[in-house]
């Protein structure tokens, strides 16, 4: 019944998950962010599509703070296992985990022009939404700020 079947070979680059870099791109410039490309901090992983950077925690690893201070307008996210410099995306959605009782400070130093969307999952929560830059630019975004809770007690703080 199956007789006529041949072996399909894959190619090459076929189930890469990464675009291949080339010379432009090497480990020097592991700071420079690639459309497509996903990055992974211990608790944390990134995915940016040349759009919106999506930042989705993966496992409780204490309190966070994502920020754009001093980095160009690119987002770093900070926690117990460390710090790692993203991108300076249009857009920016944050995504925790459920039960963590984390505290998320999410610090805009200069004005983020895009939208900002941060998902809370369920349990307890405490949101800070700082900033200490330039008076009237910290804080600052042009699109939409939208905060999706979940159940439990959350509390969204603007300083």
């Amino acid at each position: 019944m199956f007789r006529n079947l041949r072996k399909v070979r894959r190619n090459s680059t076929a189930g890469r998950r990464q675009p291949a870099r080339n010379a432009e791109y090497s480990r020097s410039n592991f700071g420079q962010f690639e459309k497509l490309e996903e990055r992974y901090l211990l608790a944390w992983v990134g995915f940016f599509d040349g759009i919106t950077l999506d930042l989705v925690q993966t496992v409780d690893d204490g309190d966070v703070t994502i920020d754009n201070s001093g980095l160009g307008g690119a987002f770093r996210t900070t926690d117990n296992s460390g710090s790692l410099t993203f991108v300076d995306a249009q857009n920016v959605t944050v995504t925790m985990l459920d039960n963590t009782a984390n505290q998320l400070n999410f610090e805009i130093e200069t004005t983020h022009t895009g939208n900002v969307t941060l998902n809370l999952g369920h349990g307890p929560r405490d949101i800070v939404f700082s900033g200490f830059g330039i008076p009237g630019i910290a804080n600052t975004v042009g699109g939409n700020f939208t905060v999706n809770a979940g159940n439990g007690p959350q509390f969204v703080n603007l300083a």
